[in-house]
C-alpha cells in the first residue's frame, strides 16, 4: 500500500469536479500507479470521514 501526499493533495484539487473513477484515470494518464492513487484516495476518505468532508460538510449545488 502506497500513500502519497502529494497524491493526496492532487486528489483533493479534482475531488470537487471529477468522480473517483474520473480522478483515477486523470492521474493514470499523468503517470501515476493505479493503486497508489486507490491507496492515497481511500486514505484521504478515512482521514476526512467522507471524500467531501473538507469541501465544508458536503457538496453544495451548482445553483447556489
Amino acid at each position: 500500500m502506497a500513500i502519497d501526499l502529494k497524491l493526496i493533495e492532487l486528489i483533493k484539487t479534482k475531488q470537487a469536479r471529477y468522480s473517483r473513477a474520473q480522478i483515477v484515470e486523470i492521474l493514470k494518464k499523468e503517470g501515476h500507479a493505479e493503486q497508489d492513487v486507490s491507496d492515497s484516495y481511500g486514505e484521504l476518505v478515512k482521514r476526512s470521514g467522507s471524500p467531501t468532508a473538507f469541501l465544508g460538510g458536503g457538496v453544495k449545488s451548482m445553483a447556489v
